[in-house]
């Protein structure tokens, strides 16, 4: 069934989204002031519940705390004990709710140690692995992994400890994780920086050298045992280990890639306009274009769920998922009406697949 925007979600834009089963679903929005993303903004955390009758399917929560156009990200975690854990990037603070969308309580990261100072926790990227622990990556090469309430490890045996604020400065752009994700507990890989890659054995990092001083965006383990990998030129590099190819994007050439998950066998990667995979290391446009409700410019999957949401022209959020088999639409945003000669969206898409 498709829903128009309740009222609570006025003004809001999607920018991120998770799965927590096929009938739970949540969401960061924030209400960004003329469509400005730059600027700091009210930021909300969205709980949909498709079993609830439907004026109880969505439950929002305004954060404490304005964030710019990062919001907060976050991960639902099985260890050490079952909930949803959301961060501020720059602070370290998490908000914790269960799986029902009430909040839970607050805690905060410890502070780093880093030579003689105490940096508070920038993390990059959150992500939960099989074995059901949250890790955090930091932006300085730093990696977190969530050990019980309020009790983060810092992992960074094997990992320099170089003066990013000092004589090493040069090196903060070069360095640093963006991005990680894990086949286990022992077999994690965290990247960022200018082709920096790092692999962790449970007891030691390990840098591994790439063929490419691209920026790492994006990090994903594949059930066929490889990560893939996008960089900021619209590349992806995949392998394990010791073993990696670059994977040139030949057909592709105004689009960017925003995120990289792994659904049904296959790597999917979205743009702001479609969705791609790779198959046997050949990278294509996917057959899940076909029928696709709205412009993907959010994805997430988990199971046989793959999720989209649409952030064409501001707040004009849609939200669709595809169970398998078939795309469904659970939520409208009504738009304002059509300028005189103003294509519509289907329109753009037409001419865009044109």
């Amino acid at each position: 069934m498709i829903y128009d925007e309740p009222k609570d979600l006025e003004g809001i834009t999607i920018t991120r989204a998770f799965i927590r089963d096929k009938n739970k679903l949540v969401f960061i929005g924030q209400r960004f002031k003329n469509n400005d993303s730059c600027a700091h903004s009210l930021t909300y955390i969205l709980f949909y519940d498709e079993t609830q009758i439907e004026d109880q399917q969505w439950i929002v929560h305004q954060l404490e705390y304005l964030t710019d156009a990062n919001g907060v990200i976050g991960a639902w975690c099985d260890k050490p004990e079952p909930m949803w854990l959301f961060g501020y990037i720059n602070t370290g603070y998490i908000e914790k709710f269960d799986e029902n969308g009430q909040m839970l309580s607050t805690e905060q990261m410890p502070k780093r140690p880093f030579r003689d100072k105490l940096l508070n926790a920038s993390f990059n990227g959150i992500t939960s692995i099989k074995s059901g622990h949250v890790y955090t990556a930091e932006i300085l090469r730093g990696v977190w992994k969530r050990e019980s309430e309020n009790n983060w490890s810092l992992l960074n045996n094997g990992i320099p400890d170089l003066d990013y604020y000092g004589k090493d400065e040069e090196l903060a752009d070069a360095h640093g994780f963006n991005s990680i994700a894990g086949f286990s507990d022992n077999d994690l890989y965290a990247c960022g920086g200018e082709g920096d890659l790092w692999h962790y054995n449970g007891e030691t990092w390990k840098q591994t050298n790439l063929s490419t001083d691209d920026e790492l965006e994006h990090i994903c383990c594949g059930d066929d045992g490889l990560v893939y990998i996008t960089t900021n030129a619209n590349t992806v590099i995949f392998g394990k280990k010791d073993q990696w190819e670059v994977l040139i994007k030949q057909d592709v050439t105004s689009e960017t890639f925003e995120s990289i998950i792994w659904y049904q066998n296959k790597c999917l990667i979205n743009t702001q306009y479609a969705l791609y995979e790779i198959v046997d290391g050949i990278f294509s446009k996917s057959p899940l274009n076909k029928g696709m409700p709205n412009l993907p410019s959010i994805i997430t999957a988990k199971d046989n769920i793959l999720l989209t949401t649409s952030r064409y022209s501001g707040v004009q959020n849609e939200i669709s998922y595809y169970d398998g088999s078939k795309w469904n639409k659970i939520l409208h945003r009504k738009r304002p009406p059509k300028k005189p000669g103003e294509k519509s969206l289907l329109e753009m898409m037409k001419d865009y697949e044109n």
